[in-house]
């Protein structure tokens, strides 16, 4: 009978941690659809030869690897820049900051003029165990790296979409993680690229369930849609040029 009660008792417990953290990620995702902060000027391409290609590295998680979209944004910019864009992708399934840090060498070898981050929906895993402290001394770390290197690079701190459901539960304290990336964009040659926006009027559109199917990983597709140009739209052309579509 002991036995009976005890279980009984864990398993309203669970219930309820259960019902508790299905409120929480419901409160969270009214913070995560809000912009972290006013849109930035438009950024200007680097100035060069007409023939001398942009680099652009994109570091990151599954959202960039093997995705579409860094492929499109490059051929956006390229397009308004009037010159060759040339797209490096180093990014991972379920990776970290913590990896990210491994990998700058090879951003460094790239050459890039614009290295673009985006990190945070891993690090807010509880399942891969980085805090909030130590993600934001890896993305510190990169920074300082990637700017003390390449003295004319500028990195943009990508905020693409969300978690929804089961995924979203999974990285509760999400906000307070994009919160650290308004702190780190006040670094000169740093700045925000957040496409939330963007995110929430396609959601609006299609339905989470059709972009998102598993609640973290949009349909190619649809993140091609979003994320190529509202990357390009962070970037004006030569003088006088509207923002890069």
């Amino acid at each position: 009978m002991r036995f009976g009660k005890t279980t009984a008792i864990f398993l309203l417990a669970a219930i309820a941690l259960g019902i508790g953290a299905a409120v929480y990620a419901l409160r969270a995702g009214k913070l995560l659809d809000r912009p972290l902060a006013a849109p930035p000027p438009a950024l200007g391409l680097p100035s060069g030869s007409t023939d001398a290609p942009i680099s652009l590295v994109f570091l990151g998680t599954s959202l960039s690897d093997g995705a579409q979209w860094p492929l499109l944004a490059a051929e956006m910019i390229a397009e308004c820049s009037a010159r060759p864009a040339i797209p490096i992708v180093i990014a991972k399934g379920g990776a970290t900051s913590n990896w990210g840090l491994m990998q700058i060498d090879a951003v460094i070898e790239a050459r890039p003029d614009v290295v673009f981050l985006e990190f945070m929906i891993n690090d807010a895993d509880l399942r891969r165990g980085v805090s909030i402290e130590e993600s934001l001394e890896n993305h510190a770390a990169m920074l300082d790296r990637i700017l003390s290197e390449q003295r004319a690079a500028t990195v943009v701190l990508l905020r693409l979409n969300r978690a929804h459901g089961a995924r979203a539960i999974l990285r509760p304290r999400l906000p307070a993680y994009e919160r650290q990336l308004v702190s780190l964009a006040v670094a000169d040659r740093v700045e925000l690229g957040d496409l939330r926006e963007n995110w929430q009027a396609e959601l609006g559109r299609l339905g989470r369930s059709a972009a998102i199917p598993d609640g973290v990983h949009p349909v190619d597709s649809v993140a091609a849609a979003v994320n190529a140009p509202g990357v390009a739209a962070l970037f004006v052309g030569p003088a006088g040029s509207p923002r890069c579509r």
